[in-house]
């Protein structure tokens, strides 16, 4: 519940954080809760818990950052 409350989905802003959306070179990850794959409008999203491993990759980075991710770097395209 504490990480739910800690999202903000319409605060928009250029490094990822919590509520953010994060387009990468190997897909879409959305920072909220651990709920698998959401599939919207044939687009598939990672839905990822601040806590995750990933996460802690991705967080505070913005589009131009790379991240690594079982040992392959992946950039990061767009932050929503």
């Amino acid at each position: 519940k504490q990480a739910l409350e800690n999202i903000t989905p319409l605060h928009r802003s250029a490094d990822a954080q919590p509520g953010s959306v994060v387009h990468t070179e190997a897909g879409k990850y959305y920072i909220s809760i651990g709920a698998g794959k959401l599939q919207i409008d044939g687009i598939t999203y990672y839905t990822i818990s601040p806590d995750a491993p990933v996460a802690a990759q991705i967080l505070g980075k913005k589009a131009g950052d790379s991240f690594t991710l079982n040992g392959k770097s992946i950039k990061i395209l767009e932050v929503i």
